[in-house]
């Protein structure tokens, strides 16, 4: 695994977990206006509601399984975070933090640092030539 493929593990699961989110938001939208017949002779449950059942435990499936996986996040982003402190110099540490951490992009931390992009992208090439992570 190169030093860029072990420090995108922390974009990739944050996407993830987006994913898992979105799908159950997605879900929980698609029950808007069903399961509650309100009628003369009192509250019905709609027919489809086995359906919502189906739904429900599916909305709470995703929620566990982001709920998993942002646990798995904090630990990565603690192991990425002491890789990066391996690096000796501060403004590599600094792009790599920004770029992987924080998840900027490359305008965002040009901005924030007041460099330019290609000057941005040497630091940051130095500073992968200087990580020290463990590559498993």
């Amino acid at each position: 695994m190169t030093a860029r493929e072990y420090l995108e593990q922390v974009q990739v699961i944050d996407k993830q977990i987006n994913q898992k989110l979105k799908k159950a938001q997605m879900l929980r939208q698609s029950l808007y206006g069903r399961g509650i017949n309100y009628e003369q002779s009192g509250v019905h449950t709609n027919s489809a509601g086995s359906g919502i059942e189906a739904v429900l435990v599916k909305i709470a499936d995703y929620e566990s399984e982001a709920d998993t996986l942002i646990d798995e996040l904090v630990t990565k982003r603690l192991e990425i975070e002491k890789a990066i402190a391996t690096v000796p110099d501060e403004k590599g540490r600094t792009v790599l933090e920004h770029r992987y951490l924080y998840l900027q992009s490359w305008e965002e931390i040009s901005v924030e640092m007041g460099y330019s992009k290609p000057h941005l992208y040497r630091l940051h090439r130095e500073a992968l030539q200087k990580i020290k992570y463990d590559s498993k």
